[in-house]
């Protein structure tokens, strides 16, 4: 016998998948087929690497956040893989960013035994990482860019003070009173 839990559960996985076909429907009948595989076409062989790429940017994201974990037992590394593509889904058809995908992650992580701080320092962290670490990709790439082509006055400029604001980022040390706080 089943237990009331792995009911809801199946109920809940059964109307999440109502819900993604329901909206793969709608954009069917309100692109058309032809839309839809005329937009594949025009992307080509490269959506097949897209695709791979993003695969592998949330594989590493999940490892990260796997690492980031200080739960006595983690989760494996694929049902974080599931939680975070869940929550990716929450963040790209809500168009809420991270705002509701982050404590969405979180609250799953609460319902598969992580405590609430584990939860919010495992999501908290990772996400801080990967914030950091896509700066500092951005300064290299901008500083490649202004360093290697000629730019335009104006996106020049652009490039200056988005170098210039990001590297203020890493440098910026907590204050003692963000130290008494923690």
């Amino acid at each position: 016998m089943r237990s009331r839990s792995e009911k809801k559960r199946r109920v809940y996985r059964a109307a999440v998948l109502g819900f993604g076909c329901i909206l793969f429907a709608y954009l069917l009948v309100r692109l058309g087929a032809a839309g839809i595989a005329s937009l594949l076409l025009r992307v080509g062989w490269r959506f097949g690497l897209i695709a791979a790429i993003y695969a592998g940017h949330q594989m590493v994201r999940t490892f990260a956040w796997r690492k980031c974990s200080i739960v006595s037992r983690p989760l494996s590394y694929w049902d974080m893989v599931k939680i975070r593509i869940s929550g990716e889904a929450v963040q790209f058809l809500t168009f809420t960013g991270p705002f509701l995908a982050e404590p969405a992650k979180m609250w799953v992580l609460q319902r598969r035994g992580f405590g609430t701080k584990q939860a919010v320092a495992a999501t908290f962290c990772e996400y801080l990482l990967y914030n950091i670490s896509s700066a500092a990709i951005a300064v290299a790439g901008l500083m490649y860019l202004r360093n290697h082509f000629e730019l335009s006055r104006p996106v020049s400029m652009a490039a200056n003070v988005t170098v210039y604001a990001m590297a203020h980022f890493f440098l910026l040390r907590p204050t003692p009173s963000f130290r008494e706080h923690i």
